[in-house]
């Protein structure tokens, strides 16, 4: 049995005040929310040690709100011991200071969250740990749809015709990403304690944009909050999800739809309400039906809880100036044979697939959106292809290229952090 001395709980922070989304449909500050934002902590303790591991619901956390957090757990936890990560929906007030092009912070309510991150330590800290053993599964979600599709023809926003070039639409690749699902469970009674979901989706696509809202993860988390109790903490951890998406697709209508979809393919819209139900519940029967169980008998070589996280210089994979000192973050978690890996990027699908492939006897759970997001990290084809994911991101996150063997080199850093 794998056991584990924790504690867990959420608070919400859906704004008080009117805040412009991060990277949202709606331009306008609201106050107006469509399901709860939270904040999830999973507190861990081994020996002397405290660990935390904080999921948030926003776009970006950003650098400032890190350091924040880092600021309430002085005395508690080290930072090297904090992992956070943001559930990356397009559709909660914008909490990065630092990139504007995606909207702007709302000071009063990065506070109001900074002190509601606050009063849950103080409660989980009164509250006291238990011991808790983890049961985790894995399984492929058929329900995400990779967004690169390359078309030998294609209009642009100007109505002009661009030929042989990437689009942001529905490829005929079926990603089929690996999600996990951890159950943390009180060894006494069995109560759910805490549940850890990493999906690779982007939270876009809501029928009505102009309400916050955490997307789906509030779909599931109500849900096995409705099965199980409403203390029950769910963490969600983005997984490397740069061109997976949800499958808001519109119907082929008349005969013109049919033409412009043998001339142009299949574009993305946001969903219908229906359509959107549909594909929430969906989501839900596939988290919930019974999956492979991970075999930790190869995964753990210790008891003991162990973190590192390593900031590099970001010139190592882009460009971002001469005079920048932005860095990247890369982040390892491990607990009772899970291994959480966190990258302060939004990386491709790809990469999620190749640690699979390295390393078979880990339970590797990747995790994008941690700490501050630097930008994309596309692969060496698609940056040889063009689209979004591969260089029309880097203005809108400061950046003015990427360095050469880009993936050879990520890939290299890869090792070096996991090999340790």
């Amino acid at each position: 049995m794998n056991l584990i001395e924790c504690v867990a709980g959420s608070v919400s922070i859906s704004p008080l005040s009117p805040c412009v989304m991060g990277c949202g449909d709606c331009e306008e500050a609201t106050d107006i929310v469509r399901d709860s934002l939270e904040v999830n902590i999973l507190l861990i303790k081994s020996c002397d040690d405290i660990f935390a591991v904080i999921s948030i619901d926003a776009l970006y956390l950003g650098s400032d709100l890190r350091n924040r957090i880092e600021k309430l757990l002085i005395g508690i936890a080290l930072p090297t011991n904090i992992f956070i990560s943001a559930s990356h929906t397009h559709y909660a007030p914008m909490l990065d200071t630092k990139k504007p092009f995606f909207g702007d912070c709302n000071l009063g309510h990065l506070d109001y969250v900074e002190g509601q991150i606050k009063s849950l330590l103080e409660r989980l800290i009164q509250e006291g740990f238990c011991m808790c053993y983890l049961e985790v599964q894995k399984y492929q979600s058929n329900l995400v749809s990779n967004r690169r599709r390359k078309r030998f023809l294609g209009v642009d926003t100007r109505g002009r015709i661009v030929w042989n070039k990437v689009w942001m639409q529905p490829s005929r690749k079926n990603p089929r990403p690996t999600s996990y699902k951890i159950e943390i469970r009180n060894k006494s009674d069995g109560f759910l304690v805490a549940v850890i979901w990493q999906l690779a989706c982007h939270p876009t696509s809501l029928p009505y944009g102009k309400e916050h809202s955490s997307h789906f993860v509030a779909h599931v988390r109500d849900a096995v909050r409705r099965n199980n109790s409403a203390k029950t903490a769910f963490l969600f951890l983005q997984g490397f999800s740069g061109d997976l998406r949800p499958p808001a697709i519109p119907p082929i209508k008349g005969p013109k739809g049919f033409i412009r979809h043998l001339l142009l393919g299949s574009w993305y819209t946001l969903f219908t309400e229906e359509n959107y139900q549909k594909w929430l519940n969906s989501l839900w029967r596939e988290y919930s039906l019974p999956h492979e169980k991970c075999d930790f008998e190869k995964s753990i070589s210790q008891k003991r809880v162990e973190a590192s996280r390593i900031r590099l210089p970001a010139d190592l994979l882009f460009d971002v100036g001469a005079s920048s000192t932005r860095e990247i973050t890369f982040q390892k978690l491990i607990f009772s044979g899970v291994t959480l890996f966190g990258v302060s990027g939004e990386l491709v699908s790809h990469y999620s697939k190749y640690l699979e492939n390295q390393f078979p006897d880990m339970v590797l759970i990747p995790v994008g959106c941690i700490d501050d997001v630097i930008g994309y990290f596309p692969t060496d084809e698609m940056i040889a292809e063009g689209g979004y994911e591969s260089f029309e991101f880097l203005e809108s996150f400061g950046l003015k290229g990427i360095t050469e063997h880009f993936e050879e080199n990520l890939k290299k850093i890869f090792m070096q952090v996991l090999s340790q």
